[in-house]
């Protein structure tokens, strides 16, 4: 198990066997793991604590994920979240408004959390200094 620092994660999906089986999987890997089941909860949650980077189905009761990224990408406080996007849809036009909404990365909805646990893995580990790395 890598060192994760307990790094929190925002877990927000609508499917209580999703949240259960991504919250498994994080925690497995060393982060802490909150859940929201709406776009609306989430904003609620990110107005009190702080996670350290979310992973969102697109499908939300109310709000959609891309919906969920827009407002967190028009407030100060979470314009730099990494968001993790997750749907089961084909069409390609959700992936064009994911990346307007700003989604960090964007994944198909799979059964296997390895994905989406590499996913966060990248984003949350921290970027090397250019000063100190040697070729």
């Amino acid at each position: 198990m890598e060192q994760t620092e307990s790094k929190l994660v925002l877990v927000v999906d609508d499917d209580e066997v999703e949240r259960f089986l991504l919250r498994r999987a994080l925690e497995d890997e060393g982060y802490a793991v909150e859940e929201a089941e709406t776009a609306d909860d989430a904003l609620l949650y990110c107005r009190v604590a702080y996670p350290d980077a979310m992973v969102v189905d697109n499908f939300l009761p109310g709000k959609t994920g891309v919906e969920l990224c827009e407002a967190l990408r028009d407030d100060p406080a979470t314009i730099r979240l990494p968001i993790v996007l997750l749907t089961g849809s084909k069409d390609p036009g959700v992936r064009e408004l994911a990346t307007r909404a700003g989604v960090s990365i964007y994944l198909q909805k799979t059964p296997d959390p390895g994905p989406v646990i590499s996913a966060i893995a990248g984003l949350l580990s921290p970027m090397p200094n250019p000063r100190t790395v040697r070729h």
